[in-house]
């Protein structure tokens, strides 16, 4: 009894102190550099082209903050500050030149 009590707890022990996620390594200096346009007070849009994603960051309390996903061609369309590091979105075409379709 007393060997399948150790047994028992041997299994749990190793079963809490393995991790539970593999860890994968990438190497960043191969890949593009994230763009990062400052707003003021704080505020700034991460636009990431490796993962072609935006992001506003804003302010939290005591070094803390928060990244909010926004839409990569609003955010294109929106700032122009912000269009030379979004190639991965069309350029929008004006109002009334949209080709119609037979």
């Amino acid at each position: 009894m007393r060997t399948l009590l150790l047994l028992a707890a041997a299994l749990a022990v190793t079963g809490c102190t393995f991790p539970h996620a593999q860890v994968a390594r990438a190497d960043l200096q191969a890949q593009g550099r994230f763009s990062i346009i400052d707003l003021g007070g704080g505020y700034s849009y991460l636009i990431d082209p490796r993962t072609e994603t935006c992001f506003l960051r804003q302010p939290g309390a005591e070094f803390t903050f928060a990244l909010v996903a926004v839409p990569c061609d609003k955010l294109k369309h929106n700032l122009p500050e912000a269009a030379a590091h979004i190639p991965w979105v069309p350029d929008a075409q004006p109002a009334g030149t949209a080709s119609a379709t037979p």
